[in-house]
């Protein structure tokens, strides 16, 4: 296939190029070489280890990086403006995402459940979320389930916003018709 013989910008090899007969990839508990000196002078086995060492650290820093943070019941969280609002999701749908000047919303919720994530995979850990008065956000007749990309964790020392409602919030995004203050 075409793709298996372009030539990676960042790898400078070909995805034919780095797998070779026999190839195991290495062990978690293994550690890779980290003395190989970058020079002009490497072999191409010392270049494929290289490469290799630097595809492995990046993909460790992005496994850490997107690692979702676990909430508990009690929690105090503020709600993604997409989550809550339809017009936001179809400007994101638009690509129009850089117009939004709020991103999560000014009230800070209370995780009040936890539903688990499904073992098969096929469902992510869930939550729901009560408002300051003890009611929980619903979608219709239902309970509103927000997964852990749709939340943000407020705590107790964090100033108060300078937007202080969510029919601001949605004037400042353009959603909602625009009323000088």
């Amino acid at each position: 296939m075409l793709i298996y013989n372009q030539r990676q910008s960042t790898t400078k090899f070909r995805p034919n190029d780095l797998w070779k007969p026999g190839y195991n990839p290495p062990r978690k508990t293994q550690r890779l070489n980290r003395k190989i000196p970058l020079t002009d002078t490497l072999t191409e086995d010392q270049r494929f280890k290289l490469v290799q060492q630097r595809l492995i650290e990046i993909a460790n820093k992005m496994i850490k990086r997107n690692r979702f943070k676990k909430f508990y019941v009690g929690d105090s969280v503020r709600l993604s403006m997409k989550s809550v609002d339809s017009n936001v999701r179809k400007r994101l749908k638009d690509k129009r995402g850089k117009t939004l000047v709020v991103n999560f919303t000014p009230e800070i919720y209370t995780i009040a459940e936890i539903y688990p994530a499904k073992q098969n995979g096929t469902r992510r850990e869930g939550y729901s979320v009560m408002d300051h008065n003890d009611n929980l956000i619903q979608y219709g007749q239902n309970v509103k389930i927000f997964f852990a990309s749709d939340l943000q964790r407020a705590y107790e020392d964090e100033l108060e916003p300078t937007i202080a409602h969510i029919y601001r919030a949605k004037q400042l995004n353009q959603t909602l018709p625009y009323e000088q203050y």
